[in-house]
């Protein structure tokens, strides 16, 4: 009996530890509940429970009480060393709390500050003493309450710190919760306030100075109860010009959670990944996505804009938006309403190519309120009918700067809703996280709507939709007459870019959008009988210092009379009557390119070793890339089969797509840093299956870069570029299932053996249904001194690889 009772206590002692085991565990990795991995996979994970919050007011962004406007305080700034600007924005956030906000930034960079106050007969300027005495003035009225204090030299760069630089948007956040002004202890020693939170001293977060993980997670875990939970600020820490960030005034006054995620830090990216899971559905994000330029800069904004949409979270460019504060009160009522110039519609002639331009600036309210006005004072404008597409969420942030934009419309200027609503989505992925992404999308839609209908906008560019999300556009906006489409080009790809959805034309971007436009090159390329509809989409940011409405007015000057240039809502109009008439046809849109090539993946019930010895694949039929026409890039180039070739060999198994390659190159080299610039293998999988493809990268598109080994070691490295970029990314398991990668050297050239989870694609698992078919393609760069050729199986568009692939049939 006593026997027996002795396995009692080792019970509770093994349940004791279990529990014990389980708990450390979720210590370490809090958000392990929801996330135990990589983020591309978030779709397939478990669906998390929806957060929503009704807004407080009748608005998406939180503006300013009314100004007053026969009073305006001036702050000037320009001459001020940093530590005194960001002291001055904090304290305006907080003196604008006021029931009649009268304070404002004299910044040189804020080309409308001029505008406003030249408006206002009663002015009071400020200069940095006058700045200290206003501030203790407003203490001791208990507007501000202390001062929140922070090492200077985490505005320096160059400067080594001890702490991440990130505690400056702590700083930020703790500025609005605290009614406190951001401080360095050199200044507060003239200033003398109480230090409500030293960040130089605290010892809340651990970690180096280049770990923004701890201070994050502790800021969110610490101070986002007591933040406004409907928007949240997103900047680099010392803002886009190491000068601190416009917006730091709006995020004080409204006390705004304030973060950045400047790497892909894998513990970063799921505290992220949390924080979105923690804030309500339909929250605006506002800030700017990333430093970075160039190609690592796109992939940046591809990874952010991908999570964020996951989560049914909006984004607005705006970090660099100076006296929001202010700004946001300046409006004749609590919604400003605004109207188009009317103008007189054309009758319809069948013979006529009819063409419309649109301007967009990707949802960017940065470039609209400040690089966008010098192209509306060119004097081209008004010559050319234009549409000019804009962030709807300008009535709430800027009001006067849309006001200012409508009165002194021309009749050739039209406005239309800029990229994908209220704000930067990915369409296709919103709010996909939730098991009720309907509801989602009812929040989404019914937002844009009602700002639409304030500016009076019937016409929305949007972009990265699938059949289903172009549907919800079209049937969730009643104010919609036509939607805007895309930025590839359908005339490279499609067979028409043109057609309607429930009785609601759709208009694709003829020419690809991304990049500046050769107009007499597309002149060429134009249709050449009527009737036919076209869109030109133009990215204005690649036109910043030049006029791009000059250019447009030469290109539609010098046409052919067949072609007609027209306003977007003539251009609806004019394809209504065609439509009505039974002069277009109804037909949907299909790729033009059949696929050509197409290979059987044999099923195996053995391993593959992954060690770089391609032995194991002497009984698998290759894919071969050793002819002159698969060159698509640098053919001149192109030394033969010794210089660049591959053969390439699949397997797969119910886990696994196995890849073998052999490349032959006489000279390797590398790129660690942008990996597509030097020697490396791409493969490219796409699981899409919808009415027709993109060029771009969407759901289900998915592009890996593989590196040869050096030296001849082994290299575990994989890049996933889409869809998103990682180090590594499959060696991380999930459900027991990792990935790996090995590489050798030998002579002439380089071989790499790769497993990839099938847990990555759209779909899996692909074990029941035989014969399934992925779009697939292979290419391998060489790169000597510079980037000499690329070599593909089916042969990709090299710039956007995602049309001309070929097949393989999983067994």
């Amino acid at each position: 009996m006593r026997r027996k009772f002795l396995f009692i206590p080792l019970i509770i002692c093994f349940a004791g530890l279990v529990w014990f085991i389980h708990n450390y565990k979720s210590e370490k990795d809090p958000y392990r509940q929801f996330f135990t991995g990589h983020i591309c996979d978030c779709w397939r994970k478990v669906h998390i429970p929806m957060v929503k919050d009704s807004l407080p007011f009748g608005g998406v962004l939180p503006r300013a009480n009314f100004v007053d406007k026969d009073l305006v305080y001036v702050i000037d700034i320009t001459d001020m060393p940093v530590e005194m600007k960001f002291l001055a924005r904090t304290f305006v956030g907080l003196a604008n709390r006021s029931r009649a906000p009268k304070f404002i930034i004299a910044d040189r960079k804020d080309p409308w500050y001029k505008y406003m106050i030249s408006r206002i007969k009663n002015k009071k300027w400020y200069d940095e003493t006058d700045l200290f005495s206003l501030i203790k003035e407003y203490a001791e009225k208990k507007v501000i309450k202390g001062a929140i204090l922070y090492d200077p030299d985490l505005w320096n760069p160059a400067k080594r710190v001890s702490q991440p630089r990130d505690i400056l948007n702590v700083v930020r956040t703790l500025c609005g919760i605290e009614n406190a002004v951001a401080v360095t202890p050199g200044i507060n020693n003239k200033l003398k306030l109480p230090v409500i939170v030293d960040t130089v001293r605290k010892r809340g977060w651990r970690g180096s100075a280049t770990m923004s993980y701890p201070v994050y997670q502790w800021a969110f875990n610490n101070l986002w109860r007591r933040c406004y939970h409907h928007v949240i600020a997103y900047i680099p820490p010392l803002g886009i010009d190491n000068e601190g960030s416009g917006l730091t005034d709006y995020i004080v006054q409204f006390k705004l959670f304030c973060f950045y995620l400047p790497d892909e830090d894998k513990r970063t990216e799921k505290l992220f990944e949390y924080i979105f899971s923690k804030v309500p559905v339909n929250t605006a994000v506002i800030g700017h996505l990333t430093l970075r330029e160039g190609w690592e800069g796109k992939i940046d904004r591809i990874r952010i804009i991908r999570i964020m949409s996951k989560f049914g979270k909006f984004f607005i460019e705006g970090s660099r938006l100076s006296n929001i504060s202010y700004y946001s009160g300046i409006r004749g009522r609590e919604r400003d309403k605004f109207s188009h110039k009317k103008i007189r519609f054309g009758r319809l002639n069948p013979d006529k190519i009819y063409i419309t331009f649109c301007l967009t600036t990707e949802n960017s309210a940065d470039y609209c309120i400040i690089e966008r006005l010098k192209h509306w004072k060119s004097p081209y404008r008004g010559k050319v009918p234009v549409g000019w597409a804009f962030p709807v969420l300008l009535s709430d942030l800027c009001p006067m700067v849309l006001k200012y934009y409508y009165d002194t419309a021309t009749p050739n200027d039209y406005f239309i809703a800029d990229t994908s609503g209220i704000g930067y989505i990915y369409p296709d992925i919103y709010g996909k996280i939730y098991t009720n992404q309907d509801e989602v999308w009812k929040e989404y839609l019914g937002m844009t709507n009602d700002y639409m209908h304030f500016a009076d906008i019937k016409f929305l560019w949007c972009i990265g939709n699938n059949e289903v999300s172009e549907r919800r556009f079209i049937s969730g906006l009643p104010d919609l007459k036509a939607l805007f489409y895309g930025m590839d080009g359908a005339s490279r790809y499609l067979t028409t870019s043109f057609y309607s959805v429930d009785n609601k034309p759709v208009f694709h971007a003829y020419f690809p959008v991304k990049g500046k436009i050769d107009f007499e090159k597309i002149k060429s390329k134009l249709p050449a009988t009527g009737p036919a509809f076209v869109f030109i989409g133009i990215d204005e940011r690649q036109y910043t210092g030049q006029d791009i409405l000059s250019k447009l007015y030469r290109f539609a000057k010098f046409l052919p009379k067949k072609y007609s240039v027209v306003r977007p809502d003539e251009f609806f109009y004019l394809y209504e009557k065609a439509k009505s008439k039974g002069i277009i046809r109804k037909r949907f849109p299909e790729i033009k390119y059949g696929v050509k090539k197409e290979i059987v993946v044999r099923r195996v019930t053995r391993s593959i070793n992954i060690d770089g010895n391609l032995s194991e694949w002497s009984d698998v039929k290759p894919i071969l890339l050793n002819k002159r026409e698969q060159i698509k890039w640098g053919k001149d180039r192109w030394g033969g089969t010794s210089d660049l070739s591959g053969m390439v060999w699949i397997l797969r198994d119910d886990k696994y797509l196995y890849v073998g390659i052999k490349v032959m190159d006489q000279k390797i080299s590398i790129n660690r840093k942008n990996p597509l610039y030097g020697d490396c293998v791409e493969i490219y999988v796409d699981t899409r299956k919808g009415r027709f493809r993109e060029p771009s990268p969407s759901e289900g598109f998915y592009r890996y870069i593989l590196l040869p080994g050096m030296r001849g070691g082994g290299d575990r490295y994989l890049f996933m570029v889409y869809p998103t970029f990682d180090v590594g990314l499959v060696t991380r398991g999930w459900g027991g299932v990792g990935g790996k990668v090995y590489s050798k050297i030998i002579k002439g050239g380089y071989t790499i053996e790769a497993r990839i989870p099938l847990l990555n694609f759209q779909g899996y698992p692909y074990t029941k249904p035989l014969g399934k078919e992925l779009f697939f393609d292979i290419s391998i760069n060489d790169k000597d001194e510079v980037i000499k050729s690329k070599i593909f199986w089916e042969g990709s568009i090299f710039e956007s690889p995602g049309i001309l692939l070929g097949k393989i049939i999983l067994q």
